[in-house]
């Protein structure tokens, strides 16, 4: 146990670095592309700001996520997946529309970054929208990749294949935890459905008639001890 639990300790710190040095990665490489400028425009004071406190804020968020974990109902959830897919939407129509041109290989490292940073973001928590997050930095890389040369799709599709692996991994072990958890409910409940079934009538009458008969049972063998004992004291005699 203490082994496993280590284990499970260094992995979480592992993707907790994976997913805060990607993100920082990620923005870097962005904001000095090409696509941000044909996105967005040059830079001025007011775009610094915000990029900075966006960068600034998921960072942190990467680097602490169970921090700022919200809640888990399924309303909220499906709430903050409707917001990520609207905005993931905007993003992918106006990227088309004012892109035209070969993107750069600061472009490429942004969008590789991304995906590893939702990667790392999946292994961490749960609300729904992770892998719809990483499909679309898969796509938005791919694209990218494709738009230099369609040979580099064979190296977009290793890449989102290997993502995809550790992906799929990550729910594994997470539908495993939720079954131990499921298990584990079902035996205190099972315990606890013992311990009401024992103060049953049945249980009471079948309890005392096991009793009698243990009484029964030892009274029968203390008159079979007196008989022996009369018996080797009769043959003594004689």
């Amino acid at each position: 146990m203490p082994t496993q639990n280590s284990y499970h300790l260094n992995q979480k710190r592992l993707w907790r670095f994976v997913g805060f040095m990607s993100s920082v990665n990620g923005f870097l490489c962005y904001a000095k592309s090409s696509s941000f400028k044909r996105l967005f425009g040059e830079w001025n004071l007011l775009k610094i700001i915000l990029y900075t406190l966006l960068s600034f804020s998921i960072s942190i968020i990467m680097l602490f996520p169970k921090k700022y974990r919200i809640s888990r109902s399924f309303l909220l959830k499906a709430y903050v997946g409707v917001l990520v897919l609207l905005l993931t939407s905007l993003y992918s129509f106006f990227y088309d529309k004012s892109n035209n041109g070969k993107p750069d290989l600061l472009g490429i490292f942004s969008s590789a970054s991304f995906a590893l940073m939702s990667l790392s973001l999946s292994w961490q928590i749960d609300l729904g929208f992770e892998a719809e997050l990483l499909s679309f930095f898969l796509g938005c890389l791919t694209v990218q990749l494709m738009k230099i040369n369609l040979m580099f799709s064979i190296v977009a599709a290793i890449f989102c294949y290997s993502l995809m692996i550790l992906r799929s991994k990550s729910e594994s072990q997470s539908h495993v935890g939720t079954l131990r958890t499921q298990d584990h409910v079902t035996v205190e409940i099972g315990a606890t459905d013992g311990v009401v079934e024992k103060g049953d009538d049945d249980y009471l009458n079948s309890f005392q008639y096991l009793e009698q008969q243990k009484q029964d049972d030892r009274c029968n063998w203390r008159k079979y001890e007196e008989k022996l004992m009369m018996h080797e004291y009769e043959e003594l005699i004689g």
